[in-house]
């Protein structure tokens, strides 16, 4: 639960009923995740039809790759910012920060923060499709979905944690 809802009170309509915890924030994080799929897998198929298609049959492997890096970059960014949410306020400015920081400079220039970079999680997952010729993927296929699966389930883990250990305001003492 984003602290939002907290703050709102909307979270009290949805925590009051007898439903796991793990069941709240598995439905959230997969409605985040579809939306999210849907968008930039979407968008990526669009752009490769346009630009990479009439290249044949190695723009559709490379369109087909830009949508896999998308998929494995959207669920493990949903699911770690879904996490994020339930610890702070902040936790859009601290993901544009991440992206930027971590992402952006740190990951591309140093090779060792590779295994906690979803950005390589994402390139390295289009590698499994095709050799992306402008961009330097650290990991292999095999590494970067195994790591991907570990910081969703991670992810989700923590953010089920937290909200279980969440107590609804006026509860009996």
């Amino acid at each position: 639960m984003p602290l939002g809802e907290i703050d709102e009170g909307t979270v009290v309509y949805l925590l009051a009923k007898p439903v796991p915890r793990w069941i709240v924030v598995a439905a959230k994080a997969l409605s985040a995740v579809a939306i999210a799929i849907l968008l930039t897998g979407a968008s990526a198929a669009v752009a490769g039809i346009i630009d990479m298609v009439p290249a044949g049959s190695d723009g559709v492997s490379a369109t087909l790759a830009q949508v896999v890096a998308m998929v494995v970059g959207s669920a493990c960014y949903v699911s770690l910012f879904l996490a994020l949410s339930l610890f702070t306020r902040r936790a859009l400015v601290i993901g544009i920060g991440y992206m930027l920081v971590w992402e952006g400079a740190l990951s591309s220039l140093l090779a060792g923060i590779a295994n906690l970079s979803i950005r390589q999680y994402a390139l390295g997952a289009a590698t499994a499709i095709y050799k992306l010729p402008n961009q330097e993927t650290r990991l292999s296929a095999e590494t970067s979905f195994i790591l991907a699966v570990v910081l969703v389930v991670v992810a989700l883990v923590v953010a089920t944690w937290k909200l279980m250990r969440f107590e609804l305001p006026g509860g009996s003492d």
